[in-house]
């Protein structure tokens, strides 16, 4: 299983970046990549989710905005670009559907891996889970939400379960994303052991970074954040 990087906004450190994917979300500006590292682009729904309903923008605005973004990257990125997520809604399965529906004629020319959303309130649903994966259908990436910030242990097998209904009806080489998890090192290295859940994405190294953590000799209390991140993001993409 793969640890994916989601990037903070501002400035990167100069020294060398291990991280071998980050993850940007819409409509942050396109970052330059360190040598071999890819990308992953998400739409920005998660932080969108926040705001008031009379903040939001009109859907179809946002789709069309998030399309030039993605077709911006394709054409910045190459091959460096590794997929991008469709617009979904957090918490809400339903309308991530008619989101996805609605994507398909707005941007006919961009494939976005769709999301499977869940209930907040019932975040191990597997009938929700295989009714979003039989209308998606076959896909080479899919990716699971995870609204109610589960670890590893409270998913317990039912996340295996997840994987099994999604690669069935995705297809058996689907590459199947977890967003949003890996809470600490321990919770990282648990989600390594669930069988066809290929990658999440983890804030953990930053997040200790930010608390004053230092996962080396060479940084001090005194070291920026951002600089002092990196340590984390090397421990985790070498275990």
């Amino acid at each position: 299983m793969e640890v994916i990087f989601p990037d903070w906004p501002g400035l990167h450190p100069d020294a060398p970046d291990p991280r071998p994917t980050i993850l940007v979300p819409f409509p942050r500006d396109l970052p330059a990549l360190a040598q071999d590292q890819r990308v992953v682009l998400d739409s920005g729904a998660f932080s969108m989710s926040f705001l008031p309903q009379a903040d939001r923008p009109d859907v179809a605005g946002w789709m069309m905005q998030l399309a030039d973004w993605y077709r911006m990257a394709r054409a910045m990125y190459g091959d460096a670009l590794r997929w991008v997520v469709a617009p979904d809604v957090f918490g809400d399965p339903r309308a991530t559907l008619a989101q996805w529906q609605q994507w398909q004629s707005i941007a006919p020319d961009i494939t976005a891996a769709p999301v499977i959303q869940l209930w907040p309130k019932k975040p191990l649903d597997l009938f929700t889970i295989q009714g979003q994966a039989r209308a998606y259908g076959a896909q080479r990436v899919v990716m699971l939400s995870n609204p109610a910030r589960m670890t590893a242990a409270r998913w317990g097998r039912t996340l295996e379960d997840a994987c099994d209904l999604i690669r069935r009806h995705c297809g058996p080489t689907c590459h199947i994303h977890l967003l949003g998890a890996g809470w600490s090192l321990t919770d990282i290295a648990l989600y390594r052991h669930i069988p066809n859940l290929s990658s999440i994405d983890s804030i953990t190294y930053y997040l200790a970074a930010q608390r004053g953590e230092r996962w080396c000799r060479c940084c001090t209390p005194d070291t920026p954040w951002p600089d002092a991140a990196m340590h984390p993001a090397q421990v985790i993409a070498q275990r």
